[in-house]
């Protein structure tokens, strides 16, 4: 997936915090690293959650993760190289600051949300501060597709003209505790679905 000596570059971003931002950078890291392609995972939120996360995983295989990762600031965001295919940036809710710096480097910008009206909000404030120049894609996370409020933001998306993925994540209590280890195939479920859906809208 590099292209011109970059790699495909995977923003995690949402102003609002709880939404799974984290969840969602190492499950996807996991589905694309078991696709074939070599990952990379930069934590660029200040709690550490992505650190952390993979610091448990290793200690608990009693080896490093197939991937590489390290944690960064508004500054290196915007001098740091990478040369895995692709590269995925875990982001702070409260740091417009470093947001901005990772979305000026991005190549898709991944929304996580649930799908009530205040999850919606914090949304829409984030697909506009991402502005025209980089796509955003809404990812519906810990969701129960089978509500009428999971089927009243998908109908709200399209009336607004904010692109989603076709593939939400449900609510399950399976991935919440793989918080912290590095998820087999069999595990990943439906975030497969969503790495392929992103090889396809970046064509790489």
């Amino acid at each position: 997936m590099i292209e011109n000596g970059k790699p495909l570059t995977l923003v995690v971003l949402n102003s609002k915090g709880g939404v799974g931002k984290t969840t969602a950078t190492m499950m996807l890291a996991a589905a694309i690293t078991h696709a074939g392609r070599n990952v990379e995972v930069w934590d660029a939120d200040p709690q550490g959650s992505a650190s952390e996360w993979i610091e448990d995983a290793e200690e608990a295989r009693g080896e490093p993760l197939p991937i590489r990762w390290d944690a960064v600031n508004r500054s290196t965001l915007t001098r740091k190289t990478s040369s895995a295919d692709v590269l995925l940036i875990d982001t702070a809710p409260g740091d417009p600051a470093s947001q901005t710096a990772a979305v000026a480097r991005a190549d898709l910008v991944i929304v996580p949300s649930g799908a009530a009206r205040l999850d919606l909000a914090r949304v829409w404030a984030t697909v506009d501060a991402v502005g025209q120049a980089v796509p955003s894609v809404v990812l519906l996370n810990r969701v129960d597709p089978r509500t009428r409020t999971y089927a009243d933001t998908r109908a709200v998306l399209e009336a607004e003209g904010v692109p989603s993925f076709t593939t939400a994540i449900p609510r399950r209590e399976a991935f919440n505790v793989l918080a912290g280890s590095w998820p087999t195939p069999a595990q990943i479920g439906p975030w497969a679905d969503v790495a392929a859906e992103i090889q396809e809208m970046t064509q790489r």
